[in-house]
C-alpha cells in the first residue's frame, strides 16, 4: 500500500463496555495477516488495554513521549508485536492521562502513520477532544455499539453529532455482541441508526473473554469463527484487497503453536 492510500482507522464508542479493544486488535491482526504495516494508537489514555489484549509489556508509553517532547523519535516508543503490529501505548496509570498534551497526542498520530499502511486510533469513549480531533484526521471511523437500547440510544446522538460535523460519510457502525437476548434485527439497526454501513457481530463471550484473557487475537485463534469472517471482511472492505493474498500467520505461545491451520 502506498503512502498516498495509507489509512487512519479511528475506532469508537459512545459508552464503555461496547469492545473497541475487541475491535480495535482483531481489526489489526486482520490487516497484518495480509503483509500491511500495521500500527496501533491507544488512545484511550486512563484505561487503555491494548497492550494487554495483545500480551505485551510497553517499557515506554505515550506518557513518555509527551514528558520529554520527543515525537521526532516516535519509532522508539513502539511495542513490537510478534504479528508485526507496532503499539504505541496507553500510559500505566490513569492518572498519567492528564500528563499527556493533545498537540504531542496527535503529533504522534500524525508521526505514526508516515511509518504504517494502516493507522488504528482507538479513541476513549465519547466526544472528548481528543478523540473529536482524532476523527476528523481519519479516513474511517468505525462507530461499535451493542444491540443494547440505552447504548442505542447514545449511540444515534453520537451519530447525530458526528453528522454536525460533517463527517457522517466516515462512518461504519459496528454492532458488537449481537445475538443472545437481542431481538433487534439489522434492518432495524438501520433504521434507527440511520447509518448506510453497519455490521453487526455475534455476542460469544466465552471465546472473545478468553482471547483477551490470553492475549491472542480470535482472528487467529479460531479462524473459522463468524465474528473471524466478519472481521475479515471488515478488513477486504477497508483495504480493497482479496482475502486470497493473506499470508500465512502464526503466533507462538508457550507449549503451543496457534494458526490459521487450526
Amino acid at each position: 500500500m502506498s503512502k498516498k492510500q495509507a489509512k487512519l482507522i479511528a475506532v469508537c464508542s459512545a459508552v464503555g463496555g461496547t469492545g473497541r479493544t475487541t475491535i480495535t486488535v482483531n481489526l489489526a491482526t486482520a490487516f497484518a495477516k495480509r503483509g500491511l504495516k500495521v500500527g496501533i494508537v491507544d488512545g484511550d489514555l486512563q484505561f487503555g488495554d491494548i497492550a494487554m489484549a495483545l500480551d505485551v509489556q510497553p517499557s515506554l508509553t505515550l506518557k513518555e513521549i509527551s514528558e520529554r517532547s520527543d515525537v521526532d523519535n516516535i519509532r522508539l516508543y513502539y511495542t513490537n508485536h510478534p504479528s508485526g503490529i507496532q503499539l504505541l501505548a496507553a500510559p500505566t496509570r490513569p492518572e498519567f492521562a492528564d500528563i499527556i498534551d493533545n498537540a504531542i497526542f496527535q503529533a504522534g498520530i500524525e508521526a505514526t502513520k508516515e511509518y504504517m499502511d494502516i493507522t488504528i486510533v482507538e479513541t476513549q469513549a465519547g466526544l472528548q477532544e481528543k478523540a473529536l480531533e482524532v476523527m476528523e484526521k481519519a479516513d474511517e471511523i468505525l462507530l461499535v455499539t451493542t444491540p443494547a437500547m440505552h447504548v442505542l440510544k447514545n449511540t444515534k446522538l453520537m451519530i447525530e453529532t458526528i453528522e454536525a460535523l460533517g463527517m457522517k460519510e466516515k462512518i461504519t457502525v459496528v454492532v458488537n455482541k449481537a445475538g443472545g437476548s437481542s431481538v433487534m434485527k439489522r434492518s432495524k439497526l438501520v433504521d434507527i441508526l440511520g447509518v448506510d454501513r453497519l455490521v453487526v457481530l455475534p455476542a460469544d463471550s466465552k471465546h472473545v473473554n478468553e482471547s483477551l484473557d490470553l492475549g491472542q487475537p480470535l482472528v487467529v485463534t479460531h479462524p473459522k469463527h463468524i465474528f473471524t469472517k466478519e472481521m475479515e471482511s471488515v478488513a477486504t472492505t477497508l483495504t480493497g484487497e482479496k482475502t486470497s493474498r493473506q499470508k500465512k500467520f502464526y503466533l507462538f505461545q508457550p507449549k503451543r503453536l496457534v494458526g490459521d491451520n487450526q
